[in-house]
């Protein structure tokens, strides 16, 4: 929208009331944990899912796993005391289909957060010029829930590029692929629009609203 106010902000930096404050203005909070710290050469799939005591499935077991958990359960109740501080507020948490989808904490947030399930991609869907990179997004937008139904955009062409897996060696392309970004951008507007019209039946807002990168 262009009148929406766009901020970009280190989690490890948010804290106590002034996180409470941001937090309660916010139309769209949208989570992008580097990927390096769950790409499949940290600690991939085999690993998450490899035997675990009871109550301890998905665990980390590399320093540098538990280092990605740790900050991934920041972000989660993060997310999740937004919900408690404004039902209207959109979440979402993107990550590539690697380690990530598979710990305990992301199965829990599925529950809590994100009942509609993860939206699977891969970037080449919105890009034809753009790399597979198979990726998840967690989001209780219905707007983009709706859209990735049925796996719509999941590659239907392999074959006829290389697949691109996330790789801590790899970080220049951490950056959204500008058809990806622009997808979601109407997608979290229309819903936005939306939730804030429909909470404006409700309450005036107080506030003018943000919206969070």
């Amino acid at each position: 929208a262009p009148r929406a106010k766009f901020l970009q902000l280190d989690i490890d930096q948010l804290e106590g009331a002034a996180l409470t404050d941001l937090l309660r203005g916010l139309d769209l909070i949208h989570a992008a944990p580097d990927c390096s710290r769950y790409s499949n050469e940290t600690e991939g799939e085999e690993q998450r899912r490899a035997y675990r005591a009871p109550g301890h499935e998905g665990e980390a077991s590399t320093p540098q796993g538990r280092a990605a958990d740790e900050h991934l359960t920041k972000i989660i109740k993060i997310l999740r005391e937004a919900r408690l501080l404004n039902p209207h507020v959109i979440i979402s948490l993107e990550n590539p289909d690697a380690g990530m989808q598979y710990t305990a904490l992301m199965r829990q947030a599925e529950e809590w957060l994100f009942p509609g399930g993860k939206c699977q991609l891969d970037y080449c869907m919105h890009e034809s010029e753009g790399p597979q990179k198979p990726s998840n997004l967690f989001t209780n937008c219905d707007e983009l829930q709706s859209a990735y139904a049925g796996g719509k955009y999941k590659c239907n062409h392999q074959g006829k590029h290389k697949q691109h897996v996330c790789s801590a060696r790899d970080l220049h392309r951490a950056a959204y692929p500008a058809g990806v970004a622009k997808f979601w951008a109407v997608g979290f507007d229309k819903e936005a629009r939306r939730r804030r019209a429909a909470s404006m039946w409700v309450h005036a807002p107080e506030t003018s609203r943000e919206v969070l990168e």
